[in-house]
């Protein structure tokens, strides 16, 4: 088995743990996987399967990552460069949250659990594909019941890689299921509906039907426009997409009441401070909820709990 490591400085303050559960959300994520101190998933890498694992060092005060690559097939530069991107994205790395901290430290009702989670960055998908199988695999059941079945979407048409730990997986990218059929989805546990978007999406995007490269470049509004006239999509979900495969942190899924969905809330300026990446944060911190790593056994008091989130009571089922 090839294998090249590269660094990769964090901003501070900044912690894996923290980060890549709220990545998982559950410890049932076969995909996303934390072990030992230690981050690990299956990527495509220059074309070929390979394991990336992500492990947190310090380098005199300066938080850093060391990301290792493994792989069958020799290890390229591009795929080095790679990985390195792809850890920066999903981890948050380039997001400014020193606004939030400004404002958040002194504020009587988060500040206790701004230093809880201190080091917590905002997560995101690796690819807005993945973004939105899991929004349309996460609608209206528990994250849990979600999580499982995207479990087996990655078993059953992920590519694979065999290491000491075994078989892993990657997640399927579109590729990977335009030939699949509809049924060999749903005999996974997704309803037919589900089924049918799923692989209608990755259709459409392998046919460029759905350019999800040009979202890129949308103002919000417009994105989720666009996201909205994929099959199986509606506001919530796309929105969902904006934050967590776009990385749009400053735009907050719209609530779901009675089968109508209202407007997505854009966090505004308070106290002349930027805001932005508040509700990416406060989503990730409702997600430490799965691993009981915000929980009253941890000593969150009354207040914090009242206190936690607009963004956790919204999401109780939806924080995948």
């Amino acid at each position: 088995m090839a294998q090249a490591t590269i660094v990769l400085p964090a901003p501070s303050p900044f912690r894996l743990d923290l980060t890549a559960w709220a990545l998982r959300r559950r410890w049932k994520n076969t995909v996303d996987r934390w072990d030992d101190g230690q981050y690990s998933r299956v990527i495509i890498a220059d074309g070929h399967p390979a394991r990336l694992t992500a492990v947190q060092a310090m380098t005199g005060v300066q938080p850093t990552l060391m990301v290792t690559v493994e792989s069958a097939t020799p290890i390229s530069e591009r795929a080095l460069n790679e990985a390195g991107l792809l850890v920066q994205k999903m981890f948050g790395l380039a997001v400014d949250l020193r606004p939030f901290y400004e404002l958040a430290d002194d504020d009587p009702a988060i500040g206790p659990l701004v230093q809880r989670f201190r080091g917590l960055r905002p997560p995101r998908f690796p690819t807005v594909f993945e973004g939105l199988v899991n929004a349309i695999a996460c609608q209206q059941v528990t994250l849990d019941l979600g999580i499982i079945v995207l479990n087996r979407l990655s078993q059953r048409f992920g590519p694979h890689l065999v290491d000491h730990d075994g078989v892993r997986h990657a997640f399927p990218a579109a590729a990977d299921l335009a030939d699949v059929g509809e049924e060999a989805i749903r005999e996974l546990g997704f309803s037919r509906q589900k089924a049918r978007a799923i692989q209608q999406l990755a259709v459409h995007v392998v046919d460029t039907s759905v350019d999800l490269e040009r979202l890129e470049g949308l103002n919000n509004d417009q994105a989720v426009a666009a996201l909205s006239r994929v099959h199986g999509i509606g506001r919530w979900s796309a929105e969902y997409v904006l934050l967590r495969g776009l990385g749009r942190a400053g735009h907050l899924p719209g609530r779901r009441r009675r089968g109508a969905e209202q407007p997505a809330t854009v966090v505004p300026p308070r106290r002349q401070a930027d805001l932005r990446s508040y509700p990416a944060v406060d989503i990730s911190v409702a997600s430490l909820r799965g691993p009981r790593l915000l929980s009253p056994a941890t000593g969150q008091t009354a207040r914090e709990r009242r206190v936690m989130t607009p963004a956790a009571t919204q999401l109780t089922s939806r924080d995948c």
